[in-house]
């Protein structure tokens, strides 16, 4: 069965094919049923998400107008506030402020149906603790496998088909690795663009919350909904985001760089589903070469970061393409941290600020692997129509784990 992607599902909710309550009772089996397995949740909303889809139903009967997400379920990760729900940040100690973050209050404003907080680790960082009583979250690809984290629980349940999409944050790349290693899209935005107001901070100067969802397509329609400046934080610019049905950009002459440092250090199955993903863009006529990132190796120290921010809004590349992580998901048992920072390839791009999106490229080792498409600071909508058209040229992004009760 081809899983559900938002855009899809909108359209069969408006044309009357499906209703809200129909899509819950969908998605609410899925978790009923491997949950316990998977990890995904650290509060189900139960009731109180009943009610958000039968007033959508209620509404779209009487011939209301609705928001652009009436109707669509979604996980939210544990540390960003949510009302009605806990938020505990996986910790013990964590104060719970029992309100809504602007991003999450956006996502009710336009419709759509929060199912519940899902896990990650204490304070989105490390692995998680088995002393403590939080789930520990597994990839559905194979449950013995890791999710990638922070935003772990998000990332496995949109592949698990727990929601449709959700809310995740991204510090070194928590948003763009679980995406990757459980074989869905995620998206950090430009440092800015989505307010942090109301989410546990780790690093405030590196954290971005960004959507995740099946596609690109539903990524951008997320982020159109939560993007924009909410008045608290200080770092939300003025740039909001708006969704477009159709990618804006056509990929004839698209200036695209395949980045060589990434490839390097990543497996050979990696490296050569990467450079097929290249290939990809190269016969829709976009024009693709190799480059060397500036002080990438040194990619810890800010200093050169920042001076590599500046150097990567030169005017002869558009887009920078690797791959997300150089090898996929590792096994839960053994997990080293040090050895999980060597396999990510996204932190660069935390400290620079530029958008970057992490789509599906295929299968290494019969477990997901994605790619990452980056743009110049501020061009989301580019990185974002780059991951429409791979997905319009590929099949990858429609995989889906195969869930059986032998597997769990």
């Amino acid at each position: 069965m081809t899983p559900r992607t938002i855009t899809q599902s909108l359209h069969d909710l408006q044309s009357g094919a499906l209703t809200a309550t129909a899509l819950l009772d969908e998605v609410e089996a899925a978790a009923d049923r491997w949950d316990s397995s998977l990890g995904v949740y650290l509060y189900r909303s139960g009731q109180a998400a009943w009610a958000e889809a039968e007033q959508v139903d209620a509404r779209r009967e009487r011939g209301e107008a609705l928001g652009p997400l009436a109707g669509i379920p979604l996980g939210i990760k544990d540390v960003i506030a949510t009302y009605g729900a806990p938020t505990t940040a996986q910790s013990l100690i964590a104060r719970d402020p029992k309100v809504d973050a602007p991003t999450v209050a956006r996502l009710r404003a336009a419709g759509a149906v929060v199912t519940g907080k899902t896990s990650t680790m204490e304070y989105a960082l490390g692995f998680n603790d088995p002393d403590k009583p939080f789930p520990m979250p597994r990839n559905p690809w194979d449950s013995l496998r890791w999710t990638g984290g922070s935003s772990s629980g998000t990332g496995s349940g949109i592949a698990a088909g727990f929601f449709l999409g959700g809310l995740g944050t991204d510090t070194a790349g928590s948003v763009r690795m679980p995406a990757a290693w459980c074989g869905v899209t995620g998206h950090k935005p430009t440092y800015g663009v989505v307010p942090r107001t109301g989410v546990f901070p780790l690093g405030w100067t590196y954290d971005h919350v960004g959507p995740l969802a099946r596609t690109a397509e539903d990524c951008a329609l997320l982020l159109s909904v939560i993007a924009g400046p909410d008045g608290q934080d200080p770092a939300a610019t003025g740039h909001g985001f708006a969704y477009s049905p159709e990618p804006v950009r056509p990929l004839r002459g698209l200036r695209i760089a395949l980045a060589v440092d990434p490839l390097e250090v990543s497996t050979a199955e990696v490296c050569r589903l990467t450079r097929e993903a290249a290939e990809v863009f190269a016969a829709a006529e976009a024009v693709v070469t190799e480059i060397r990132l500036p002080h990438y190796a040194e990619g810890v120290d800010v200093t050169m970061l920042g001076l590599a921010a500046e150097a990567l809004t030169f005017d002869d590349i558009d887009l920078v393409l690797s791959p997300t992580a150089s090898r996929p998901a590792p096994l839960v048992d053994g997990l080293d941290f040090d050895e999980v920072v060597a396999m990510l390839q996204t932190a660069y791009w935390n400290a620079t600020g530029n958008p970057a999106l992490s789509v599906p490229m295929g299968l290494a080792d019969g477990m997901p692997v994605g790619l990452q498409i980056v743009g110049r600071p501020h061009a989301d909508q580019l990185v974002l129509d780059a991951g429409r058209h791979f997905q319009d040229l590929t099949d990858h992004h429609l995989r889906r784990p195969d869930l059986t009760e032998d597997e769990r």
